[in-house]
C-alpha cells in the first residue's frame, strides 16, 4: 500500500500528494489519448475537446455529489459538512453525470460534434482510463477484497493500514482478495475486446458492417460493464456502500445497465441497416 506519492512537511507545512489522485489524473489522460486516437475527423477536434471537458467534469461532480449523498446515509447523526470532507468518489454516480452531460449536450450540439464513432470511442477510452483509478485505489488501500486464505494472489494490508481509522470500524488484518487489481484486469479486457471489434467494424466492406455501426459497441459495453460491475461487488468488503435490499447501489446500477446495453444495441444496428 503507498497511499501517498509526496507525504513531508516544509516549513512546518504538511505536504501531501495521495496516489489515488495522481492515477486519477493519469485515468483521465490515458482516456483522452485514446478517446483522440480513435477519431476519424480531425478538423473537429477542438468541439470533441469541449465535449470531453463537459464529460470529465460531470463525472467527476456526479461521482463526488453521488458519495456524499450515499455516506448521508451510512454516517447519520454526522455533520453534513464532516461527511463532505470525508467523501470520496464513486464511479456509478459519476457514469450517471457523464450519461446526463452527453444528454444535453447532444441536445444542443448545433455543430454536430458526435458522430457515428463517438459513443463507441467514449467506452472504449472510459475502459483504459478506469483501469488507472483502479489500480490508484489499491495503493491507497480503499475499495479492498474480501478476506481469503493465504496466496501468490493476496494482499495484506499493514497494521498501519489507514483505512480502519478513516471508517471508524475494527477491520480484521489479513490476506484480502486485491478487489481492485481484480476490477482493473476486468476492465483491461473489456477495453481490449471492445477495442478489437471496434476495429473491425471501422474496416468493415459489408454495408451493413461499415464504421458507422461502431456505435452499437456502446450498447456492448453497458452489456459487459453491467456483469462485470454486478459480480465484483461480490468480492468488496469495504462498507463505503449503500444497499437497497440484498444488493449494493453499484449492483442495481450493474442491473440496469445490462438491458440498457441491449436497447442501445439494437437501436443503433437498426438505425445502420435502414440506411
Amino acid at each position: 500500500m503507498f497511499p501517498f506519492v509526496v507525504d513531508l512537511t516544509t516549513l512546518g507545512v504538511p505536504v501531501q500528494i495521495p496516489t489515488a489522485g495522481l492515477f486519477g489524473l493519469l485515468g483521465i489522460l490515458a482516456g483522452g489519448l485514446v478517446f483522440f486516437a480513435l477519431q476519424k475527423r480531425r478538423e473537429n477536434f477542438s468541439r470533441l475537446f469541449v465535449l470531453l471537458a463537459v464529460l470529465v467534469g460531470a463525472g467527476v461532480l456526479g461521482g463526488r455529489i453521488g458519495q456524499f449523498v450515499i455516506n448521508l446515509f451510512l454516517m447519520p447523526g454526522t455533520h453534513p459538512l464532516r461527511v463532505f470532507y470525508f467523501s470520496g468518489s464513486t464511479i456509478t454516480a459519476g457514469m450517471i453525470g457523464c450519461g446526463i452531460a452527453l444528454a444535453v449536450f447532444r441536445l444542443f450540439d448545433r455543430q454536430k460534434t458526435m458522430d457515428e464513432n463517438t459513443l463507441a470511442a467514449l467506452a472504449i477510452a472510459f475502459c483504459f482510463g478506469k483501469v488507472f483509478l483502479r489500480v490508484g485505489c489499491m495503493f491507497a488501500g480503499c475499495c479492498y477484497g474480501v478476506l481469503c486464505e493465504p496466496g501468490l494472489f493476496a494482499v495484506t494490508y499493514p497494521e498501519n493500514w489507514i483505512m480502519p481509522g478513516l471508517v471508524g470500524e475494527e477491520l480484521s488484518h489479513g490476506p484480502r482478495i486485491p478487489a481492485p487489481l481484480v476490477s482493473a484486469g476486468a476492465l483491461l479486457v473489456i477495453g481490449v475486446v471492445l477495442l478489437v471489434m471496434y476495429l473491425r467494424l471501422r474496416r468493415a466492406d459489408s454495408p451493413a458492417e461499415t464504421g458507422k455501426g461502431t456505435n452499437r459497441l456502446a450498447g456492448l459495453f453497458l452489456v459487459l460493464y453491467g456483469i462485470y460491475r454486478f459480480s465484483q461487488e461480490f468480492l468488496r468488503d469495504d462498507p463505503f456502500r449503500l444497499f437497497l435490499g440484498p444488493f449494493s447501489t453499484g449492483q442495481w446500477f450493474g442491473l440496469l445497465c445490462i438491458p440498457t446495453g441491449v436497447i442501445l444495441w439494437y437501436v443503433f444496428r437498426r438505425e445502420v441497416l435502414h440506411e
